[in-house]
């Protein structure tokens, strides 16, 4: 008997969009089961290889080309496995994992042509996330700690492996739209926050490092503004008292703020600046990307010139 409340969201994503991170907010939002690398250990379990094998292999074509160089551990020891190697079979391995999942329960997919292999599932809905190219190149640099060329060529051969395998074994085109239910500009998504943060309440924001030429054209790097009595200094990356950001340093000790707000560590702080007669608020992170393992925000009332009521807001954990 069909469950009509089962969900099933396939996730597509081009590298460094975030698609992980919006699938886990998914999973998390509709209560489904989230499977990304979880699916090798799946696959491998259905075919009798090592994990590690599908690793190696993971989202690509080609790497029967190295299978002389593979050592014997990679592989189980069945005879059928053995002689039923190809890559065709281990698509096959993947494939019966994930059908095997949907059956047992809701469940968000990541990657691995889930969207093909599940097309007849009635309660599927598959979805591609996408981003402006400088924005995916800033979130690869950052997160592997490579410089911005390094990340622009990893992106363009993990996105030429990933449309191959995606597009010999559908029939299909990666990351066109038509392949999909929906496609999300994850660059703008940015942009409809702050559109229902103006709904709230007045809004002042800067971009960061990680947003896109959408955020960019909006904000602004730097704000400088006056709340009631008090001036009012924020940049993203902006250090704290006795280690300030080199890009903002001077303009501090220039003319220093009553308020700084800054934050780019994902480090909640507040503290107070006895040299330049400052506080320095660095609110955390709020969002589910990064290696927090608390979101938090910071609430302040400013009356005339002096702070009340400072609050630390926790949203929940976070697992890096």
């Amino acid at each position: 008997m069909e469950d009509k409340n089962k969900i099933i969201i396939n996730v597509g994503r081009q590298i460094g969009s975030g698609g992980g991170e919006i699938a886990r907010i998914l999973a998390d939002k509709f209560g489904c089961r989230l499977l990304d690398k979880e699916l090798l250990n799946l696959a491998a379990k259905e075919s009798g290889f090592s994990e590690k094998f599908f690793e190696q292999n993971d989202e690509q074509r080609g790497f029967l080309k190295s299978l002389f160089h593979m050592h014997a551990p990679l592989v189980g020891d069945s005879n059928m496995y053995h002689n039923n190697f190809s890559e065709e079979n281990l698509f096959l391995f993947q494939s019966e994992a994930i059908k095997k999942a949907a059956s047992e329960g809701s469940c968000v997919f990541v990657g691995r042509a889930a969207d093909y292999i599940l097309r007849d599932e009635p309660n599927a809905i598959s979805i591609f996330i996408t981003a402006d190219i400088e924005s995916r190149i800033e979130n690869v640099s950052k997160r592997m700690g490579i410089d911005k060329n390094a990340a622009r060529k990893f992106i363009e051969d993990k996105e030429d492996e990933r449309s191959k395998y995606y597009n010999y074994y559908t029939g299909k085109k990666w990351g066109h739209a038509s392949s999909y239910d929906l496609c999300v500009d994850s660059s703008i998504l940015g942009m409809e926050i702050a559109d229902k943060l103006r709904e709230i309440a007045p809004l002042r924001a800067v971009y960061g490092n990680c947003d896109g030429g959408a955020l960019r054209r909006l904000f602004t790097e730097t704000l400088r503004w006056k709340c009631e009595d008090v001036e009012v200094l924020m940049k993203h990356i902006g250090g704290y008292p006795g280690n300030y950001d080199r890009s903002i340093v001077g303009q501090i000790y220039a003319s220093p703020p009553q308020l700084f707000i800054s934050g780019h560590s994902h480090i909640l702080k507040v503290k107070f600046d006895k040299t330049l007669n400052l506080l320095h608020i660095n609110p955390g992170a709020a969002g589910m990307q990064g290696w927090h393992k608390e979101r938090t925000l910071v609430r302040l009332t400013i009356e005339g010139n002096k702070f009340t009521d400072c609050e630390v807001i926790t949203l929940g954990g976070h697992n890096i």
